[in-house]
């Protein structure tokens, strides 16, 4: 069987998108599916080739059973290798006639005319072209990277053309991650060159799935300094489907992932174990902070810490994004974007609707604020509720309920999916959307840290991967328009001025 060991977590994030498809039928339409690669000759010479090309196996091999790689002898050894570690059970053909090809860079030999993806890139420009062209010659990896996620996002739309209602493909892409322009010629003057060192006392919070395409992007990067790394969990079985610094053996603690990972980059982790609240208070110093976290809860309280600038990356139903914030000022700070405006559900009512539980929801309120371990009775009682076999709960006996829920349910190990397709309400995003994510976020902190971004820029940029992208990307972000944002509040303010002499 060629496909990977989790495929079934992969099945989940795209259930979540194809109308009609049940895990089981996925697992059936992938297994016949192969992808041809087909990388520039000048590879070994060019740095974006080389990017675009081990991102885009690096995505392809998480969920495709059959790859079919056509590049200059060392790289594509390289290449086998990288997907063979993601998944070891990939069948790595050395000829054939992929269903789909995807072509990277400049010349090569031995693609078809007809269901061919051209990739390219050059510095900040990612491109998907109906041509080949060759990558551009800079040290930068942002464009190429991103350029690696929409040729991915492309395949996924022909393999599934018929499951995705309204989708098509990119024809003539060019997309800018300076300033996210959509097919500007005057992106062509931007400054693709990056040098320099990321800001003092920067710091990423979460090295979860965007948090791994912040990290790949930034070991790429010749941008110098210490990053602070912030993460309180390790790697385990319910995600490598989408972290794309992981293979199928990764078992670590995330943040010291990141640090390996950094170890022989110009830009170094400085990991912590921990939650933000226990990073805040280790006294450890914070300016520029990049938000990767999954939830409400916790931007907020990142935002209540008073960062002098916050970064914010997202995946959601719909779309993916960036969103970038000060704190005074006209434009939104991060709480602002995540105030509601209708009461949000509670912790305890979220958790009983995912577990599907039918008894008194003072039980389940209570096991949340003791955070006592789960036992037999509530393993057996989960099990039964959410119709899952009991071997799938069984690894939570003694583990708080809070867990299960965020390792079983929001990662997609319990996650109850009918043979009709109808399923609790719990995101899962695919590979190239949480890559995107991060490497958009990547961006940001290397430009901000460069003095190159724009100011003061939209705050918000959104890209929807599962459709062709349009032309519109930013837009402003007023600040909550009732006034009941902490940043229009005069303690948080005189404490924000306070902080930073302002």
């Amino acid at each position: 069987m060629a496909l990977a060991p989790y495929i079934g977590k992969a099945a989940l994030s795209a259930t979540e998108i194809l109308a009609g498809v049940s895990p089981q039928l996925f697992q059936e339409m992938l297994a016949t599916v192969c992808i041809g690669v087909a990388v520039d000759e000048a590879v070994e010479q060019t740095f974006e080739c080389q990017v675009l090309s081990e991102m885009l196996v690096n995505l392809l091999a998480r969920m495709y059973p059959r790859l079919l790689i056509l590049a200059p002898v060392s790289h594509a050894n390289s290449l086998k290798t990288l997907a063979a570690s993601i998944n070891p059970n990939i069948e790595l053909l050395d000829q054939g006639a992929p269903n789909i090809w995807v072509h990277v860079g400049g010349r090569n030999s031995g693609t078809s005319d007809r269901n061919v993806i051209y990739a390219s890139s050059d510095g900040w420009i990612a491109r998907i072209l109906e041509r080949p062209v060759a990558c551009g010659k800079t040290n930068n990896p942002i464009g190429a990277a991103a350029a690696a996620c929409l040729a991915a996002a492309n395949v996924f739309r022909a393999v599934f053309s018929r499951q995705l209602s309204g989708s098509g493909p990119d024809r003539d892409l060019s997309l800018c991650l300076f300033d996210y322009k959509v097919n500007d010629p005057s992106c062509e003057r931007c400054d693709s060159a990056i040098e320099g060192a990321i800001v003092e006392h920067a710091t990423l919070v979460g090295a979860g799935a965007i948090g791994n395409g912040v990290l790949w992007a930034l070991a790429r990067s010749p941008i110098g300094g210490v990053l602070n790394v912030i993460d309180p969990e390790s790697i385990d079985e319910t995600n490598p489907q989408r972290y794309v610094l992981t293979d199928c053996a990764t078992r670590i603690a995330k943040v010291e992932l990141a640090a390996n990972i950094l170890q022989t980059a110009s830009i170094k982790a400085a990991p912590f174990k921990g939650t933000w609240t226990e990073f805040v208070q280790s006294g450890t110093p914070f300016s520029l902070v990049a938000a990767a976290v999954d939830t409400v809860e916790a931007r907020v309280e990142i935002q209540a810490s008073l960062p002098r600038h916050v970064l914010n990356a997202w995946t959601q139903s719909g779309d993916l994004g960036i969103s970038r914030h000060a704190f005074l000022g006209d434009q939104a700070c991060l709480a602002c974007l995540y105030i509601p405006p209708y009461a949000h559900p509670s912790e305890d009512l979220l958790v009983q609707q995912a577990i599907r539980y039918s008894g008194d929801i003072m039980a389940v309120r209570n096991l949340l604020y003791t955070n006592e371990p789960l036992d037999m009775n509530w393993i057996e009682r989960i099990a039964n509720d959410m119709t899952v076999d009991r071997s799938l709960v069984l690894p939570f006996l003694g583990r708080p309920l809070r867990e299960l829920y965020q390792k079983g349910i929001c990662g997609g190990i319990l996650l109850p999916v009918s043979s009709e397709g109808t399923k609790t309400a719990v995101t899962v995003p695919m590979a190239f959307q949480s890559a995107m994510a991060g490497i958009m976020l990547a961006a940001e902190i290397i430009l901000f840290s460069t003095g190159k971004s724009s100011a003061p820029p939209p705050v918000t940029t959104k890209i929807n991967l599962l459709r062709p992208l349009g032309h519109l990307l930013s837009e402003p972000e007023s600040k909550h328009s009732r006034g009941r944002c902490i940043c229009q509040d005069p303690d948080f303010i005189d404490a924000y001025r306070s902080k930073f002499n302002c």
